[in-house]
């Protein structure tokens, strides 16, 4: 006997931490990527799995009669101790790709914050389990933040902790489930948190006000050119990420199918943007592709997107 989840729980958006499309085969015992071309991509489906909410092992005696009662108590114990430890991975996975993406911005000249944000994630996407990768993905969103917000690697660690709780009580809730951005918004919520919390112990630095108000350019200095460069390079970013999952998801082979994952795909695409374009246009391009992360129910069509 195993303990699942009703099917209709399984049914979330690839962009919920833990969470993935079930299909009607069987689930394997890890997680696998299956993937077969379409339009829009509908196709990309990650099959629900026991590593990402593990259900009971299969080998416990079987118990009838006065035993059925001692059983479901076992069953309820097993599956609460994967829950656990389910969320443990996560609370670790985010907390190492915060000070991972915090380290490698603030201490390493060669990386700016986009490019640490997209190396974290592309490696994580290619090398752990899909809700992993979201996780550590989302982890390196709250790393994007400089020293003089996040002042020591103790602070970019208290921040780690901070950005998993957020993701935590999101999943619980299902907030925003399928929309495009929900990792970054989860890493800002936690960021701006963590700061306003932290100004209470230790007075943050000129540079790290909340608001201020003379860096914001006047109406008359944004419209219409500062608009338009930021919107279209936007619109490219978004267009590039949808490209690029089409792509791969066009070839064959296991690493073909993991480089059409949305967290590879945005990663990519930040990584290529930092070094490639020039400054005021890598962030546009980097969040325009957190618009083509959204489940193809939220965003069906490229011109959705755009």
């Amino acid at each position: 006997q195993t303990c699942a989840l009703p099917i209709s729980a399984l049914q979330m958006d690839e962009t919920t931490l833990g969470s993935t499309e079930h299909g009607d085969k069987e689930s394997p015992a890890t997680l696998n990527c299956n993937l077969e071309s379409s339009d829009y991509l509908k196709d990309i489906v990650f099959e629900y799995e026991d590593e990402v909410h593990p259900r009971q092992p299969d080998t416990l005696p079987a118990v009838t009669g006065e035993g059925e009662e001692e059983r479901d108590s076992e069953d309820d114990t097993v599956v609460v101790r994967w829950q656990l430890l389910h969320k443990l991975q996560t609370i670790l996975v985010i907390v190492a790709a915060t000070v991972a993406t915090f380290g490698l911005h603030n201490y390493l000249s060669v990386f700016n914050s986009i490019a640490a944000s997209g190396l974290v994630g592309l490696v994580s996407g290619l090398v752990l389990p899909q809700y992993m990768a979201l996780a550590a993905f989302c982890g390196s969103f709250a790393g994007m933040a400089t020293l003089q917000v996040i002042p020591s690697v103790v602070a970019a660690i208290s921040l780690g902790f901070f950005c998993a709780l957020v993701v935590l009580v999101f999943d619980y809730k299902g907030f925003l489930l399928g929309v495009g951005g929900r990792l970054g918004f989860i890493a800002l919520c936690a960021c701006t948190m963590h700061f306003v919390l932290s100004i209470i112990v230790v007075a943050p630095s000129p540079e790290a006000s909340l608001v201020d108000i003379s860096s914001f350019p006047s109406i008359e200095e944004f419209f219409p050119i500062k608009l338009f460069r930021v919107l279209s390079t936007t619109i490219v970013g978004s267009i590039f990420m949808k490209l690029w999952r089409l792509t791969f998801a066009r070839l064959e082979g296991s690493l073909a199918k993991c480089m059409a994952h949305s967290v590879v795909a945005s990663s990519a695409t930040g990584i290529l943007v930092a070094w490639t374009l020039p400054l005021w246009a890598t962030g546009p391009v980097y969040c325009g592709s957190f618009v083509a992360m959204a489940a193809p129910e939220e965003l069906p069509t490229m011109m959705s997107i755009v």
